[in-house]
């Protein structure tokens, strides 16, 4: 692994940042809830936000690691990511709250070229369940192959220090549409 480091430059940039973050949370406009909670839990607790008018969304990071709750033994891991699916699909339909996931692709994803739904790491239903899927790919790293890269430098889709983005599926719109936006992998900010 490459070890990153912030240049001296960007020091005040990040500081101001921290500071608004800091700002925004004390303020309240943004919660940040550090569990380590079952899907049942979590429905339970997003069923709660939802009775407050304060609330305008529910993230969570990242969806791989979360647990069924409950005794019922599952044969995999999909079946186990299929429950918790549903669950939070649940918890965002009767709260009328999104629910946003954070989850990672499969290792078969190795360019935007690569980036399908079906590909979602250990979790099919993820796909199924979902309204809305966005593909963020990292173009830092350029794809291995070089014709690829030569492919997706003339479609436009990698740019060095860009966040590439296409909307994978969308059950209320068209699905296909793509765009690049600066990113500072050094920060996390995406432009």
């Amino acid at each position: 692994n490459e070890t990153k480091y912030v240049r001296e430059e960007e020091l005040p940039h990040l500081e101001q940042k921290y500071l608004e973050f800091g700002e925004l949370v004390a303020n309240g406009w943004i919660n940040v809830v550090d569990v380590d909670d079952t899907s049942d839990k979590l429905k339970e607790f997003i069923e709660l936000l939802g009775d407050r008018d304060d609330t305008g969304a529910v993230l969570i990071d990242y969806i791989q690691l979360v647990r069924p709750g409950g005794d019922t033994r599952y044969n995999t891991r999909q079946e186990e990511l299929k429950r918790v699916c549903i669950e939070l699909k649940e918890a965002a339909v009767s709260t009328g709250l999104p629910v946003i996931l954070g989850a990672q692709f499969n290792r078969t994803v190795s360019s935007p070229y690569d980036m399908e739904p079906t590909r979602i790491g250990e979790a099919g239903d993820i796909e199924r369940i979902a309204n809305l899927i966005l593909g963020l790919y990292n173009n830092t790293y350029p794809p291995n192959d070089e014709k690829v890269k030569e492919r997706l430098e003339e479609d436009g889709k990698h740019k060095p220090h860009t966040m590439y983005l296409e909307i994978l599926k969308n059950r209320d719109g068209v699905s296909g549409s793509w765009d690049t936006l600066p990113y500072n992998g050094n920060t996390g900010r995406i432009g």
